[in-house]
């Protein structure tokens, strides 16, 4: 039992070793096509979006009431990356 524990062990570290691997690969990638800046920029741009939908529902759910959902509205739309807006559109 303790053989194939190990093994298991083993087998699950050396995935987790590739998936760091084709992480940084891809990360490397993404930096030489996007010029560096453009890919960090779009990233952190998804991630406002993300943040300002999930505000938005935590407020129409009341969780937090006194949010200014006016202001959320807008930002989410002027912050999404224009290939994602396209989509939603």
């Amino acid at each position: 039992m303790r053989n194939a524990d190990r093994l298991a062990d083993d087998l699950i570290e050396s995935d987790l070793k590739e998936l760091g691997i084709a992480a940084k690969k891809l990360a490397n990638h993404a930096f030489k096509l996007g010029g560096g800046l453009g890919f960090g920029t779009t990233f952190l741009k998804f991630l406002a979006s993300v943040a300002a939908i999930y505000l938005l529902i935590l407020d129409r759910t009341n969780w937090r009431t006194n949010m200014l959902t006016t202001l959320l509205v807008p930002y989410i739309f002027l912050s999404l990356p224009s290939v994602l807006f396209s989509l939603l559109r």
